[in-house]
């Protein structure tokens, strides 16, 4: 529950609690117009390299989509098995990073901040019910095989015996509506989440991932891949759907093509030049939903504390 200052409604956030997104949406649902997070971001990094989703991506998007700043405080160093990444950082409403600490010594940081008048919260009535059902949770699928997927738009089927599915981003808006699960293809944003050999996919449309909704929905249907059909500016916002809910995303517009991992990590960019391009998916890795000890992006969910009306 945010609490009165003297300057405006704060809410608090601890550890992992922005890996959640219900968590900072209900908080500004209910008047916060400031969130601030004392926290210990684990390091994640790959060998020498101190890292943590949450500053380098994860806090510009919470204070983007809320549209309230986010300051978040975070320890250093190492403690027994344990080393925290420091990187605390200060970020206005528009998402901006002000200002950022460094990884590995003390590191005092002050920026000025405006707390707005009006927050921004986009979750329907329909959505909201849903994320607030005790009972939605994913089912389990026991070791999904690798999706491939088949990138490019020249026609031609997926193929179900190597499982093979064909992404068609070239397909006219008249046809971009559906799944053809008998030729295996993909032509655009679908209603619902569908299987294709033991792999859930979720196909949405770009700007239904500027909210938390639509993904976090897709991932609690038990999706393991979410594919977005359209331009994504903010790189930020595809990982940060991909992390929050330990799924892939697969990005695809007239463009480029990119593949973001659970971790929140670009593991595949290409330049979408019409040639045909195939990349394979661990769909099974998206079925690990823990971020941290005793931390599971889905199962950690609380619905009965959530809600989203307001702001």
């Amino acid at each position: 529950e945010p609490f009165e200052t003297e300057f405006g409604r704060v809410g608090i956030m601890i550890c992992a609690d922005a890996r959640m997104p219900e968590i900072p949406a209900t908080l500004v649902a209910r008047g916060a117009r400031l969130l601030l997070q004392p926290t210990a971001w684990v390091n994640a990094g790959d060998g020498p390299n101190l890292w943590n989703p949450q500053p380098d991506f994860l806090i510009p998007t919470r204070a983007a989509e809320f549209g309230v700043p986010v300051a978040a405080a975070d320890k250093w160093g190492r403690e027994w098995t344990t080393t925290t990444v420091g990187s605390s950082i200060i970020c206005n409403a528009r998402g901006t990073t002000l200002g950022r600490c460094v990884a590995d010594r003390t590191h005092v940081l002050t920026c000025e901040v405006e707390m707005p008048d009006q927050a921004c919260l986009d979750v329907d009535a329909v959505a909201a019910r849903r994320l607030c059902d005790e009972s939605a949770r994913p089912a389990k699928r026991r070791d999904p095989p690798p999706l491939e997927v088949l990138l490019g738009a020249n026609g031609g089927d997926g193929d179900e015996r190597t499982g093979t599915l064909r992404i068609d981003v070239g397909a006219a808006p008249s046809e971009a509506s559906a799944f053809d699960a008998r030729r295996g293809v993909v032509h655009g944003p679908v209603d619902t989440p569908f299987e294709w050999r033991g792999v859930m996919i979720a196909a949405l449309p770009a700007q239904a991932l500027q909210t938390f909704a639509p993904a976090r929905l897709a991932a609690l249907d038990g999706a393991h891949v979410v594919v977005v059909f359209g331009e994504m500016p903010d790189e930020r916002v595809l990982r940060t759907r991909a992390a929050e809910n330990r799924v892939f995303v697969l990005s695809v517009d007239a463009a480029r093509y990119r593949l973001v991992d659970p971790r929140g990590k670009v593991v595949c960019e290409h330049p979408a030049d019409g040639s045909p391009l195939k990349w394979t998916i661990d769909a099974a890795a998206a079925e690990n939903k823990c971020v941290a000890p005793q931390t599971d992006v889905i199962a950690g969910r609380t619905p009965r504390a959530y809600s989203f009306s307001g702001g």
